[in-house]
């Protein structure tokens, strides 16, 4: 009796262990599943302001913490917007794929892959940026891309991290994804407001047609005073009839002196 009685016990505590190991093993696997550490991706400005429909305005999308460490390599950014409102007209790559001092003097990015697909008729952007080194960023490397929006229509239009945004391109879970999702991405969304009036250029127009024909007709009017005076001053000639009366008087005086020596 007391052998079997030690044998159980013996089981139980066997048992017990084996609870208390399998315990210990959840919370490091809880661990593994989530990524470490966490990037936060802004856009900026935000908002970004256009001021008037046609201008346009620039918008970066960049980490608030830093990559270095990381060990990203890659990107991949879903973004979705109202085109009755704004336009993309082109995506260029940040300053992350600029010329760095470190580690390398022609950067982590040089030579890189980066690809963007448009599409203004559902407002759609994917973007997806490979790099052959681990990113790295600093106060003047720090942009993962630039988009460039034109003003379609005074309004507002919300810029919204999406996996839409890359629709059937794999798209990034929550809009925005490095490598296969180490270290984690939190993006944060934005917007753009295009001002008015639109009206603006009308003005234009408007004032210069009715100030042009006002002051031509007033200097028309000076030729019609020199027509005038010249059939004026043409007449004058007439003086000459003062040269019609010459030699008339002359021969009456000399008949008379002839008849006075008839009558002696």
């Amino acid at each position: 009796m007391e052998r079997s009685a030690k044998q159980f016990t013996g089981k139980i505590w066997i048992a017990v262990a084996a609870a208390w190991l399998c315990l210990a093993a959840l919370p490091a696997t809880a661990q593994t599943a989530t990524p470490t550490p966490l990037v936060h991706v802004v856009l900026t400005p935000n908002p970004q302001t256009i001021s008037m429909v046609g201008a346009m305005a620039d918008v970066a999308i960049r980490p608030s913490d830093s990559l270095n460490g990381t060990g990203a390599k890659s990107y991949s950014l879903g973004l979705t917007f109202d085109p009755a409102v704004v336009q993309i007209s082109s995506v260029q790559k940040g300053s992350i794929f600029d010329d760095h001092t470190s580690p390398t003097p022609a950067g982590p990015c040089a030579g890189g892959l980066f690809s963007t697909t448009i599409d203004n008729v559902s407002g759609h952007l994917c973007i997806l940026a490979a790099c052959s080194g681990d990113l790295v960023t600093d106060a003047t490397h720090v942009d993962l891309a630039v988009i460039t929006f034109q003003g379609q229509a005074v309004g507002t239009s919300l810029l919204t991290f999406s996996p839409a945004g890359c629709a059937g391109q794999g798209p990034p879970p929550g809009g925005c994804q490095f490598n296969e999702g180490n270290p984690g991405c939190m993006a944060a969304n934005g917007e753009v407001d295009v001002l008015g009036p639109t009206s603006t250029p009308a003005n234009t127009p408007t004032n210069t047609p009715t100030q042009t024909p006002t002051q031509t007709p007033t200097n028309t009017l000076t030729p019609v005073n020199t027509p005038t005076r010249t059939p004026t001053s043409s007449p004058r000639p007439r003086a000459h009839r003062t040269t019609a009366s010459p030699v008339i008087p002359s021969p009456r005086t000399a008949t008379c002196v002839n008849r006075s020596p008839r009558g002696s």
